[in-house]
Order: structure tokens, then sequence, then C-alpha cells
């Protein structure tokens, strides 16, 4: 949350946010790439569904809307619980394996056309980092 950084001899500064936010779309970008890679299903769809929720006051409405309908496509009866927590059932493992792809690929998508994970190039404060060769 955004807060007001007190300092001894002065009036608050403002805390911006942005760092802090893309950090975090980081982090869950991470987990749900080893999420994915570990082919826990569950743990990929939670980390989805928070990074989804992250990403949401940045993405157009139509990008938002393809990603609901991608959740949507996931049955709901595919989650069982086990002993160590929820799992997705085997006979809807390749199913729910190709949904959370899309999705995976979907928000990246999204984030990656509003400049969240590399600057736009037609930011000229960015236009170093555009630069080839």
């Amino acid at each position: 949350m955004a807060y007001q950084k007190q300092e001894r001899d002065g009036p608050g500064t403002a805390f911006n946010m942005g760092i802090a936010t893309l950090e975090r779309m980081n982090n869950l970008l991470n987990l749900a790439s080893i999420r994915a890679l570990d082919s826990d299903l569950y743990k990929w769809f939670t980390a989805l569904l928070d990074l989804r929720r992250q990403v949401y006051p940045f993405l157009k409405e139509e990008t938002l809307e393809k990603i609901e309908k991608l959740f949507k496509e996931i049955p709901t009866n595919s989650w069982r619980k086990g002993q160590e927590g929820f799992f997705c059932q085997p006979n809807f493992f390749s199913q729910v394996s190709i949904s959370l792809d899309k999705i995976n690929i979907a928000l990246l998508q999204g984030m990656k056309k509003e400049g969240l994970l590399m600057p736009k190039s037609d930011d000229p404060r960015f236009s170093w980092a555009m630069e080839s060769g």
C-alpha cells in the first residue's frame, strides 16, 4: 500500500508503488513458471489468479474478458483436496494444463501490450533500452 515516508527533519514524501507493484508481478510470474515446470497445476492456477488480480487495473477490458473466458474453461470439478492440499484430478490434467498455459500466455501478452514487462518502444524515456547494436 502507498504510504507517506516520514523524514526526521521535514514533511513526508509520497511513496510510489510502481516498483513494488512490478516486483509483486515479477514474483508471481516466477512462481507461476516454477509451478508449471513442477506440473503443480493447482499452485500454478492460484499463482495465475493472483497475477490476474495484480494486473487487473492495468489491462484493457477486452484482454481481461479473454482471460476470464479462459479461466472459465477449467472444469470446476477438476480439483480435489488431498492430504497435502489441492491437486488436479488425473482425468483433467491435460485439459487443465492446456488452459493454464493459455491463461499464462494471455496474461503475458496483455502485460507486454501495456508495457508491464518491458518499456513500450514509443516511450522516449526508455528509447536507449530499445536500441540494438
